[in-house]
């Protein structure tokens, strides 16, 4: 009797460290996404106990398959990706339902960041419904350890392309033709650039400088807005690394 409570002890020290150590391979290895972009999703799913347990299944192929997971709170299902997944990838309808983990890389592991391993870029995108200006905008990345983003190659235009297909209109980290790095603007997109200085709604703002990156469907366009007093409901803060 005394050999197996023994046994039972043992199992039970192992289980809860399995546990644990699950937990902080989740915690250290993946970055939860926001979903703002929702397209259709397609994916064979299969049961699993919990997130933990749906990371786990992940890290035991991460090298080099998994890259992504998504956990189905509702139907307790796990779904593992041999890619990352973009906020773009997941139907509207399975919105509240689904955690989506990126891999994340070494610097980009503040909550709601994505990375892209194209563009080496860490990046979130924010959504405020009461709106910031350009300068509370950038003031709201910084406190999050990054600034507004900025768009100096072809691969971090792509990426904010896409990342923010479904948004038209937001600040990003351009002024006075200079992104926040310090880094002229370059037209190197080949896109629309209005810098004009000047924002005919607040015409008494000394400061009229201020990129916002403007998308449709068939064009993107970079302007000057108010810096001070012009609110948008979106920003897109990077992390560098």
């Amino acid at each position: 009797m005394k050999f197996k409570s023994v046994l039972v002890l043992i199992f039970l020290s192992v289980h809860v460290y399995t546990i644990q150590r699950n937990a902080n391979l989740i915690k250290h290895q993946f970055s939860e996404i926001n979903i703002y972009c929702l397209q259709s999703f397609v994916n064979k799913a299969v049961g699993a106990l919990s997130h933990i347990q749906c990371a786990s299944d992940c890290l035991s192929l991460f090298t080099p398959y998994c890259k992504a997971f998504i956990w189905n709170e509702i139907d307790k299902t796990c779904t593992t990706k041999d890619e990352i997944v973009k906020s773009d990838a997941v139907d509207a309808s399975m919105q509240s339902e689904l955690q989506i983990y990126n891999a994340f890389k070494d610097g980009c592991t503040n909550k709601g960041y994505y990375y892209d391993s194209n563009s080496n870029t860490c990046v979130k995108m924010f959504v405020d419904n009461d709106g910031k200006t350009w300068k509370d905008a950038r003031i709201h990345c910084q406190t999050n350890g990054g600034d507004l983003i900025s768009i100096t190659t072809k691969a971090k235009w792509d990426l904010v392309a896409n990342f923010t297909s479904c948004i038209s209109n937001m600040w990003i980290g351009l002024k006075e033709e200079r992104w926040v790095t310090n880094v002229r603007f370059q037209n190197v997109f080949n896109v629309t650039a209005q810098f004009n200085k000047y924002d005919s709604a607040y015409i008494d703002d000394h400061e009229q400088d201020c990129g916002t990156f403007i998308s449709a469907s068939a064009y993107y366009v970079l302007q000057d807005e108010s810096c001070n007093f012009r609110l948008k409901k979106t920003y897109v803060c990077e992390i560098w690394v």
